[in-house]
């Protein structure tokens, strides 16, 4: 009998859909729910001050906003804040909305702008005193801040953003989300932010515990790592995808530094001089049913793991397209510079290695796994400095292969196959390695049960 499977466009349509319809019939219900338990206010401004309405609100109640309220305003009770077409300007004055305790805070159908908190935390909106924070079907833009322009949530706070636009704010230490607390981030784009000189994560920058669904990250901008995301906390990533972000330092799309799980998302087309195209890793990354593809850096162009403790893990997913550019040290698809790296039932496919030390598909400097993995159709090219070696793999460590195939590279020099350059161990269970390019196993005899 024939099973039937979701492609990934198709899982994420459905999980939008299904998102989407329930979060139109909470905000519907809702504001029904409000409407009849608790007041509801009309705001219109400006000829009528948002700051005086929710000094006035009782807890609980709701007021529903229109035009554009100028001006720094601060919450310190339950309060649900609707705008219809409304706009919060802060003015460049400082935060623009701040949660002032611990309460509830729903902001609904506004736009946040003119935020300028430079000396600390969350230019648009500042959630540091442990409170519970809604965004829903917002735009948070123009806003700047020492971290977090658009969005700080504190240790104890708590942030659910959904069906929003996190879009041009700029944080002169990091991120335009800044999440230290709990975060939920769904049907959200965070795109075309950027942060200061020598600063970190473009777009979201997380010591929390953050959950990002049916999200994109795109086009953000860090002078130093983690142009779309830099985490040093616990992060999971669920169909979303990361991409055309830029680092200056590493990780074009995701620094990672804690604990990262990604499931049914692609890292594709992020950029950096450094290490790490799509995602740099020096903690603890599982990618699973994911894509990390056509990503560029001048060494582990797809991935780049470093540190000795580091583990990465990856299952049923595939490293397509990646570079890794000349003046670097190679390794197009994965480069292990520290640590283990784990695949399974993966592709490690059609990934470039212009210099360095080789590796189109993998250069692995410490521990390699490779369990029901094939390695085809990679290529380690003469691009400048350095040795085209090794079209599939590089090993400079210990590399242990089983049910897995290697086939179908190409070296520009030796060892279109696996290049076992420093004769480190490398062992073959049940596993092919075949019609490479201009031989399968380079030094000659250094790889056991590699012929040709």
């Amino acid at each position: 009998m024939a099973s039937t499977r979701f492609t990934t466009t198709a899982r994420r349509r459905a999980l939008a859909i299904g998102a989407a319809g329930a979060l139109a019939y909470g905000l519907g219900g809702a504001m029904a729910e409000t409407a009849s338990a608790a007041p509801v206010t009309t705001v219109r401004c400006p000829s009528q001050s948002l700051q005086a309405a929710i000094n006035s609100a009782p807890p609980g109640s709701t007021l529903l906003i229109t035009g554009t309220c100028r001006g720094r305003f601060t919450v310190g009770k339950n309060l649900n804040l609707f705008g219809i077409g409304a706009t919060l300007d802060g003015n460049d004055a400082g935060a623009t909305v701040t949660v002032t305790a611990a309460v509830q805070v729903w902001l609904a159908g506004v736009t946040i702008t003119g935020g300028n908190n430079p000396s600390t935390l969350g230019g648009g909106i500042s959630n540091t005193a442990g409170g519970t924070l809604v965004v829903t079907a917002s735009r948070l833009r123009g806003n700047t801040a020492w971290e977090g322009a658009a969005v700080a949530n504190g240790p104890g706070g708590m942030l659910d953003i959904s069906g929003s636009q996190v879009d041009g704010n700029t944080a002169s230490g990091g991120g335009a989300i800044f999440n230290d607390g709990t975060m939920h981030v769904t049907l959200t784009t965070v795109q075309d932010n950027a942060t200061g000189t020598g600063s970190v994560a473009g777009g979201v920058y997380n010591f929390g515990t953050a959950t990002l669904t049916a999200s994109t990250v795109e086009r953000n901008t860090a002078s130093n790592y983690g142009g779309g995301i830099y985490n040093g906390g616990t992060l999971r990533l669920v169909a979303s995808d990361v991409e055309h972000n830029a680092a200056g330092s590493g990780g074009g799309g995701i620094s990672n530094y804690g604990t990262l799980t990604l499931s049914d998302t692609t890292v594709s087309h992020n950029t950096t001089p450094a290490s790490g195209g799509g995602i740099v890793n020096q903690g603890s990354a599982t990618v699973s049913g994911s894509a990390v593809a056509d990503n560029t850096a001048s060494s582990g162009g797809g991935i780049f793991t470093v540190d000795n403790t580091s583990v990465t893990t990856v299952r049923h997913s595939t490293i397509s397209g990646n570079t890794a550019s000349t003046g670097g040290d190679g390794g197009g698809g994965l480069f292990v510079d520290g640590g283990t790296l784990r695949l399974t039932d993966s592709h490690v496919r059609g990934n470039t290695a212009y210099a360095g030390d080789g590796g189109g598909g993998i250069l692995n400097e410490t521990t390699l796994i490779l369990t029901r993995t094939s390695v085809t159709d990679n290529h380690a090219r003469n691009g400048g400095a350095g040795v085209a070696i090794g079209g599939g793999i590089v090993n400079y460590g210990t590399a242990t292969l089983t049910d897995s195939t290697v086939a179908h590279n190409v070296a520009d020099t030796a060892g279109g196959g696996i290049d076992d350059y420093d004769y480190g161990p490398v062992t073959l269970t049940r596993t092919a390695v075949e019609h490479n390019t201009p031989n399968n196993c380079m030094p000659l005899g250094s790889v056991p049960g590699c012929t040709g």
